[in-house]
């Protein structure tokens, strides 16, 4: 049991040092093999965001709140939707919606509604990159909302990541399928996809950081 937990101990100490590492050469470190394949599709198809605030888009509450416990638990954070933006929302949407990110449109939501609610929370200065969540219910067309995501992301134009998670199996295989030709990476549950665009944030962290000067080298001056 001593030496288990020695040499648990110096494992420990060394992962701090490669981790550190890694940050500094601008490597992205992740912690399941899938992951290693989801992030390169995701840095294929989406610009990096330029700060780790999300925001949220669903048709339903749980999703929402899922997605938001994945995205501060890995180190990302919801975005302060600004005034403009939520006066614009209220415009748009029923007045028992959440007035809040998530910013849950509720389950009879239209694809019109849907592009235009995405659209709203791309505008918004303080948002760096957008989940959409779809959860199948009785109005709604996963198909024809999908088409309307798209259209979107080519109006943002790569200046912020579009994420999607389209919550159906089956059901919902042909909008996966319009959103993955428009470059939108789709996921089975919203938590994966928050906790992606929390690792985009960090890989976009870590090569800044390939451009810095090292403190000690800053501090260093000729004899």
């Amino acid at each position: 049991a001593a030496a288990a937990a020695s040499h648990t101990g110096s494992l420990a100490g060394s992962d701090d040092v490669l981790d550190a590492a890694f940050k500094r050469c601008g490597v992205l470190r992740v912690n399941k093999i899938r992951e290693v394949f989801e992030i390169v599709e995701l840095l294929g198809k989406q610009p990096l965001p330029r700060g780790n605030s999300l925001a949220v888009v669903t048709n339903a509450g749980g999703p929402g709140v899922i997605s938001t416990d994945a995205l501060i638990g890995s180190g990302g954070q919801l975005a302060c939707l600004g005034d403009d933006t939520m006066a614009k929302l209220n415009d748009l949407l029923p007045s028992h919606w959440s007035h809040s990110n998530p910013i849950d449109i509720l389950g009879d939501a239209t694809p019109d509604t849907y592009a235009r609610s995405v659209e709203l929370a791309a505008m918004d200065p303080a948002c760096h990159g957008v989940l959409v969540i779809l959860t199948p219910q009785s109005m709604t067309d996963p198909s024809k909302t999908a088409r309307g995501i798209a259209e979107v992301a080519k109006k943002v134009g790569g200046a912020k990541p579009i994420l999607a998670s389209w919550m159906g199996g089956q059901g919902v295989t042909e909008g996966r399928e319009i959103l993955d030709e428009a470059g939108v990476v789709t996921y089975d549950y919203p938590d994966s996809a928050a906790e992606m665009f929390t690792y985009m944030w960090k890989y976009s962290l870590n090569i800044s950081h390939l451009y810095e000067t090292p403190r000690w080298c800053a501090e260093m001056r000729p004899d």
